[in-house]
């Protein structure tokens, strides 16, 4: 099964405080672990959020509303993630209460791959499932 371990933006990440040596040193360690455990997909850092755009749809099928960032609200931006093949959500959750906090005080979870719902597509983006584990895997059907 695919998660997303996700780790959410704080204030500091928006204002492009970097994060300790001590909290670097500890991300640096626990991705290399997640090599090491052959778990690890992808893994990337996003920029704050006066690096991007937001979109809504106030109208539905209708063209969508941009917003320039930077952003007031904080609560609910992404800072960054890492996509991870495990067998089951028990462990995939092992992996994200081990996840470093960037800045201290920060947010982050984990989510299972829409990919991975039964009948074999992903409705959103219309692909076809990777093939990889199966919904019913370790009991969970998101």
């Amino acid at each position: 099964m695919r998660f997303m371990l996700i780790c959410k933006a704080s204030r500091q990440f928006e204002a492009g405080v970097k994060p300790s040596s001590e909290r670097a040193e500890a991300w640096k360690e626990y991705c290399e672990e997640l090599v090491k455990a052959g778990v690890l997909l992808a893994a990337e850092g996003l920029y704050p959020s006066s690096e991007g755009i937001r979109l809504s749809y106030p109208v539905s099928g209708g063209k969508p509303r941009v917003t320039v960032g930077p952003f007031d609200e904080v609560q609910g931006l992404v800072a960054g993630f890492m996509m991870i093949e495990v067998e089951t959500k028990e462990e995939a959750y092992v992996w994200a209460m081990r996840l470093p906090d960037p800045h201290g005080y920060g947010e982050g979870g984990s989510r299972a791959s829409a990919s991975m719902r039964p009948g074999g597509m992903d409705s959103r983006c219309g692909n076809e499932a990777s093939g990889s584990g199966s919904a019913g895997s370790g009991g969970y059907d998101p």
